[in-house]
């Protein structure tokens, strides 16, 4: 009843655009949530989650606002500017869409990282955008899950995060794929067996930290960045073997099934 009460109150905050500037939570699991924060106490942050990048033609834009952009036409959509894409030189200006109003609970994030814009053109020579960060992550020494410091566990979201966004496995996906389907033209019974022995040895070597991005910089050489990374490549590998195996084995039964017996 608390939760359902809580996202009308949202509903009702957005409808009358008492929005905060654009927001990226970032958990400890190196999720990052683009999103719109209007409240939070000691236990819930109340956020509107934000949809994925699209993109409108300069030429269609007036004005741009921090939760809103006024089109030439007169027409005003409830629009969040995304400014990390955004280019003087491009014809284009990217934003996101509001979703539903959603809660979450403190204690699986480790920061939220707050930037404004003033309102301007698109055709501006420059704007301005200020930052500030609020970390939400405390250490606690005698809770196994919090046991970490403040720059430590940064590391250990960053290092995720990391993974996350550029780290990319398309062989354990085709490895899956080639043992599933091979696998589904065996008999039935043993069908799953070489996908199965694929995904747990693909999935034992743990990999490297790969590609990253110019924010990770300063913890490259962190261990907790560097075990952060693996930790999450690790599962993206798994799941990608999964991703390939699963399907590749369905179809591998039913060709066996019709097409040679």
């Amino acid at each position: 009843m608390k939760y359902i009460l809580a996202c009308v109150i949202l509903g009702a905050n957005l409808v009358m655009h008492n929005l905060h500037s654009q927001d990226l939570i970032l958990l400890i699991n190196g999720k990052e949530i683009p999103a719109l924060v209007e409240k939070e106490d000691s236990t819930w942050i109340y956020y509107t989650p934000l949809s994925k990048a699209r993109f409108i033609e300069k030429t269609a834009v007036k004005e741009i606002r921090k939760t809103e952009m006024e089109l030439r036409n007169g027409q005003v959509l409830p629009y969040v500017f995304l400014i990390d894409s955004f280019d003087h030189q491009s014809p284009y200006v990217y934003y996101r869409e509001l979703k539903k109003p959603a809660i979450l609970s403190k204690e699986k994030v480790f920061h939220v990282r707050t930037r404004n814009v003033e309102p301007f053109s698109p055709y501006e020579d420059s704007i301005s955008i200020t930052e500030k960060e609020r970390v939400i992550y405390h250490q606690d020494t005698l809770d196994r899950r919090y046991e970490l410091s403040e720059y430590e566990m940064r590391c250990w979201a960053m290092g995720r995060r990391s993974a996350r966004k550029y780290y990319h496995s398309p062989l354990s996906t085709l490895g899956g794929a080639l043992t599933g389907f091979g696998g589904g033209m065996f008999n039935l019974f043993v069908a799953p067996l070489p996908a199965t022995i694929f995904t747990a040895v693909n999935g034992a070597i743990r990999p490297k930290v790969g590609k990253t991005g110019k924010e990770d910089e300063p913890f490259l050489k962190e261990e907790f960045f560097i075990e952060g990374y693996r930790m999450q490549a690790g599962k993206k590998k798994l799941f990608n073997s999964l991703m390939g195996a699963v399907p590749a084995l369905v179809v591998g039964v039913l060709v066996n099934y019709y097409l040679i017996k």
